[in-house]
């Protein structure tokens, strides 16, 4: 339902705070969706494998206190942020965390090409392998 937003669409309010996304089951692809303004305070992402945001409207989205978890079990783990726009986006608070099993897999949290001016990632938590496309 998520990616059928069209974009800028405030009409249509994303109101997923507290809620779950995703399962532990199946990678969760919300990648090109529109979901700026939306409203994931305290939610939590979880993909197997894989939490694909890439080329997303995040713009303005409250993502504070969020928890994103890509386990990629015996093999990679990516949570894909790349191209995703995430201006004056709060992701305060949030954990993401790209996880994988003994040394079979790698774990990545990519940022390549995202829009980050004015977001909010104070306090924000970062784990993972690699960290791709943020500055130092």
């Amino acid at each position: 339902m998520l990616k059928q937003r069209a974009a800028g669409d405030k009409s249509w309010p994303i109101a997923c705070s507290d809620t779950t996304l995703g399962t532990a089951d199946k990678e969760l692809d919300l990648s090109g969706a529109h979901l700026s303004y939306g409203d994931f305070k305290d939610a939590t992402f979880i993909g197997a494998g894989a939490i694909k945001l890439n080329g997303a409207g995040l713009a303005n989205a409250d993502l504070s206190g969020s928890k994103l978890t890509a386990d990629g079990g015996f093999g990679n783990a990516l949570i894909d942020l790349s191209e995703a726009d995430l201006t004056n986006a709060d992701l305060s608070g949030s954990e993401l965390t790209a996880i994988t099993t003994g040394n079979y897999g790698a774990s990545t949290i990519d940022f390549t090409e995202a829009t980050l001016d004015q977001a909010d990632m104070s306090g924000s938590t970062l784990t993972a392998d690699n960290v791709v496309g943020l500055s130092p």
